[in-house]
């Protein structure tokens, strides 16, 4: 396994050394921890919680390696660091993958894990799926000559009908100094997506702990 990358991450309620009980929040595909701030205030008079961005993801570093024991072993280098010796433990999407490979590999550390929008299992690495016809739009798309936000919604929209797909990719896309560019690291990441789409091998150990499916429509 590749070393651990240092996740950037954001924190809401009140934090103490060596406390159980935190909450961390794994985004999907293409997110970041942004995606989950309302939540977390929600969440924080009852929890203190932790929402990291995942490698190639938001402001985290980029990397080679996308497999799901390398993004789970990133965060438990950062709960590690945060001293959190065991934590409640949500996954959504990627995220939830991400989540039971890390169950898998580190149950000590997991006081209870919620899986959201995605299961276990592998799914078709169809060409034409939705997600891979809108990261190869990403891909294609010049932002260093865009003027806007709308410039980039009416580009991505000759290839990814999908107007809510649209906008999801597009709160990745930030200015920068030669025009946009966007937060995630798309090329690799529709690389390794197969990778993302198959079953973690950690998932063979198995967890045992109280664990929550949640199926999204």
């Amino acid at each position: 396994m590749t070393a651990s990358l240092p996740l950037f991450h954001q924190t809401f309620g009140d934090w103490m050394p060596g406390q159980n009980g935190t909450v961390v929040i794994l985004h999907g595909l293409l997110g970041s921890s942004t995606n989950w701030r309302s939540i977390a205030r929600k969440l924080e008079t009852h929890h203190p919680v932790l929402l990291p961005d995942a490698r190639n993801h938001g402001q985290s570093p980029h990397a080679e390696d996308m497999s799901y024991p390398a993004q789970a072993n990133d965060v438990i280098a950062l709960l590690d660091e945060l001293d959190l010796p065991s934590v409640h433990l949500l996954g959504h999407s990627m995220g939830g993958k991400t989540a039971m490979a890390l169950a898998c590999l580190a149950p000590d550390r997991i006081r209870s894990l919620t899986v959201a929008d995605i299961a276990p299992v592998a799914y078709d690495t169809d060409p034409n799926s939705p997600q891979r016809r809108l990261m190869e739009a990403m891909t294609s798309l010049d932002i260093t000559e865009l003027e806007s936000r709308k410039a980039a919604d009416r580009a991505l929209a000759t290839t990814v009908d999908d107007a809510a797909l649209r906008a999801f990719a597009l709160l990745g896309l930030e200015r920068a100094d030669d025009g946009f560019r966007w937060r995630a690291n798309v090329p690799r990441l529709l690389e390794t997506l197969p990778i993302m789409r198959g079953v973690p091998d950690a998932l063979q150990n198995g967890y045992q702990g109280p664990t929550l499916f949640v199926y999204g429509a």
